[in-house]
């Protein structure tokens, strides 16, 4: 427009110095001053219509003036416009996005935050994860031997939603990230896997982990404990109708959280993701369930974090498409009451590895059972004691009373003695002899030699196991064995009884004259 305004004007004042000025009235023209003024004014719209072809540069088709005195036209067409004019819209009638979310990458923190120096405090994501790492470390290594090393651990979404030609409206799912994630200091979850706030969540992650370290108490050395997410959006302010750049903390955000399934960070504090620190903060846990060895139930584990932004369609008839990596942190974090992931470092939401993370704890709470006492053990780990016990009275008092019962006791095998060596088998298989009565009522001294057999003994051939004298008296005598805890026969029971001493005696006894009587199992 400009390059056809400007020779426009040139013509103009060719025309109008090219004119013959208005006559006095006493003043009347020679036909030779209007023949020499016509002149000159047709000399100088030559030179206009010769510097036309300027016009035609740009792509126009001014082709023709039209001479005659007096007067004259511009026929053809004018140049194309650009095919995409520029325009600066400037703020677009107050479009800002949600300050909310400016406060998302506060929350979240930068990899290789510090870590918080509480178990809830008001720290940052990446902070509270620092901490929950260093307090699961501290714990491993105050269990000592006989356990081993131990282990490690691993999201949250919304949608904007550009208007349509008056503002950029954010759509409702913004407030429902800030929900889901909750600020830091959240009071925490009051079960493991509650519709908490993922700050409150983890905030239950860590007094959980200090309650383990406080109830395993001695002899165990000093212990451990656990512990939050954001990112901000900035559209622009000079649209030219093709794309809305969102502030590049968005990418940032995206490389904080990771992926899920994002391999496990190598150091308990490292500069890592999100999603890296907490599958290092569930290998740790779960090794260290492995290393406490049985009767510990299965346990244990965590989590990951995304989120998508979603342009409208109508913005001064263009699309404001924002970038495609914002989509998948809603997916990523989970909603609260997410299911729990079934294993460690499964691609779950950072919720649903939470309610993992929390359920393992638990259990090894669980198993545990009350503080370990000393001498005592769990599975083939016992606990030692230091120092010397008490020591006890030299005599202690035990005051005990036999109740008798009417079953149980033990068989008996008797027999009246014939005159021979009265070979006896009282058992044929292992057993063992608690008792042996032997009653004479003669003057002669008897012997009863016991034999581990499972057939009756061959008396004067056989060796005997053990030896018994009865002693011999008219009015009545003769001897009573007793075994408390059993005289053990490995293959049999039997005895033999004869007059003679040595163990290859054959010699008889009178009959009628002993009563044998043995007590066994």
């Amino acid at each position: 427009m400009r390059k056809l305004i400007a020779p426009l004007a040139l013509c103009a004042a060719i025309i109008l110095a090219a004119m013959p000025a208005a006559a006095a009235p006493p003043y009347s023209p020679t036909p030779t001053d209007q023949a020499r003024a016509w002149g000159d004014f047709y000399a100088k719209q030559a030179a206009f219509i010769a510097a036309l072809p300027a016009l035609n540069g740009d792509g126009g088709a001014l082709a023709h003036v039209t001479n005659w005195p007096g007067s004259f036209s511009l026929t053809g067409s004018l140049p194309a416009f650009a095919a995409t004019p520029t325009f600066n819209l400037g703020t677009l009638n107050g479009a800002a996005l949600d300050a909310s979310i400016s406060t998302t990458n506060t929350d979240v923190g930068a990899p290789g935050a510090t870590a918080c120096a509480t178990d809830n405090g008001a720290c940052s994501l990446n902070a509270l994860l620092e901490r929950n790492n260093q307090r699961i470390t501290s714990l491993i290594a105050a269990l000592g031997s006989p356990f081993q090393a131990g282990g490690s651990i691993g999201n949250t979404s919304f949608t904007a939603n550009i208007g349509t030609t008056n503002g950029l409206a954010l759509d409702t799912s913004v407030g429902t990230t800030n929900t889901d994630l909750g600020a830091p200091g959240a009071t925490a979850c009051t079960t493991d896997n509650g519709s908490c706030s993922l700050n409150a969540l983890i905030e239950r992650t860590n007094q959980r982990i200090t309650s383990l370290i406080a109830a395993l108490g001695s002899p165990f050395q000093a212990g451990g404990s656990i512990g939050n997410t954001g990112f901000t959006a900035n559209a622009g302010t000079n649209l030219n109708t093709s794309a809305l750049a969102l502030d590049a903390s968005v990418g940032t955000t995206n490389a904080d959280v990771g992926p899920p399934g994002a391999t496990a960070c190598a150091t308990d504090n490292g500069s890592c993701s999100l999603n890296a620190l907490l599958e290092r903060n569930n290998q740790r846990i779960t090794s260290l369930i492995s290393a406490l060895g049985s009767p510990f139930q299965a346990g244990a584990s965590i989590g990951n974090t995304s989120f998508t932004a979603n342009a409208g369609t109508n913005l001064n008839t263009s699309a404001l498409a924002l970038d495609a990596s914002v989509g998948t942190t809603n997916t990523d974090l989970g909603a609260p009451g997410a299911t729990a992931c079934t294993t460690d470092n499964g691609s779950c939401s950072l919720n649903a590895l939470l309610e993992r993370n929390n359920q393992r704890i638990t259990s090894l709470i669980s198993a545990l059972a009350s503080p370990f006492q000393a001498g005592g053990s769990i599975g083939n780990a016992s606990f030692g004691i230091s120092g010397s016990l008490p020591a006890f009275a030299s005599t202690p008092a035990v005051n005990a009373q036999p109740t008798p019962v009417t079953s149980g006791g033990l068989l008996i095998a008797t027999a009246v003695a014939a005159n021979t060596t009265n070979s006896t088998l009282v058992k044929n298989a292992a057993g063992q002899v608690y008792e042996i009565r032997v009653f004479n009522n003669s003057g002669t001294i008897a012997y009863l030699k016991t034999y581990n057999k499972a057939s009756a003994p061959t008396c004067g051939t056989d060796t005997p196991v053990d030896h018994f004298l009865v002693p011999g008296l008219t009015g009545g005598s003769g001897l009573i064995f007793t075994s408390a805890m059993g005289d053990a026969y490995g293959t049999g029971i039997g005895y033999c009884l004869t007059g003679g001493i040595a163990d290859n005696d054959t010699t008889a006894v009178a009959a009628s004259a002993y009563l044998v009587t043995v007590g066994y199992k």
